[in-house]
């Protein structure tokens, strides 16, 4: 019998989806991140989204802005082929 897949948790979900975004290129280097419009657009709170920020924070996707807000990191091609 298979096992069920364990659900994402929210948190998960925004990692997923911001990751997503940026590997796409729909969030272009340099992007300042809205933590009310994603939230907004995922459907959920702010507090997992700041945790999803952090993780890609600690991963170099993102870089943390004097103000306190996040901008997308801009990549070279080598680090979008090791990724």
């Amino acid at each position: 019998m298979k096992k069920a897949k364990a659900p994402q948790s929210i948190q998960e979900k925004a990692y997923s989806y911001l990751r997503g975004k940026i590997l796409s290129g729909e969030l272009a280097p340099g992007a300042a991140l809205s933590e009310v419009s994603i939230a907004r657009e995922l459907g959920n709170s702010r507090g997992p989204l700041r945790e999803a920020i952090r993780r890609l924070r600690g991963e170099g996707f993102l870089q943390q802005t004097p103000s306190g807000g996040s901008v997308v990191v801009d990549f070279s091609r080598r680090d979008v082929a090791e990724l």
